[in-house]
């Protein structure tokens, strides 16, 4: 998780750097703290990979009761910036905030169908904490 000094709430929710050989799908969650709702902004990816790799890095992204971010799995090259190959991807700025609750946990369900081992991938949720104002009173 990374805080923005210069702006407290802006918030980034992050699955731990993920190593997925050919063929495998792994899982990692997401969770989002009790401390506030999240109003998701943007995703964005990092993959660390061969630069001979050839193929498609899938994301299906769900919530723990099974709502789905989209109806078909996104390709992570599409919006990831890479460490070893020329590729940069654009991350994905959604039209719309989408408020998160406090307390929910997401499912990155991520499918390597490349020619090669992605030696490290890293999904990032940026947006801001919305910290529920206190009233004052006199």
């Amino acid at each position: 998780m990374f805080k923005s000094l210069v702006k407290p709430h802006l918030f980034c929710y992050a699955i731990v750097p993920q190593t997925i050989l050919t063929g495998v799908t792994a899982n990692p969650n997401i969770n989002i703290a009790n401390d506030a709702d999240f109003e998701l902004l943007e995703i964005r990816a990092s993959i660390h990979q061969a630069a001979s790799a050839t193929g498609t890095l899938l994301m299906l992204l769900s919530t723990s009761s099974g709502d789905l971010f989209s109806n078909v799995a996104i390709d992570l090259y599409a919006i990831a910036s890479a460490e070893q190959d020329s590729f940069s991807g654009y991350p994905i700025r959604l039209t719309e905030p989408v408020r998160i609750p406090a307390n929910t946990v997401l499912n990155c369900q991520l499918t390597n169908n490349n020619s090669e081992t992605i030696e490290s991938v890293q999904v990032q949720l940026w947006g801001y904490k919305k910290v529920e104002q206190r009233k004052l009173r006199d």
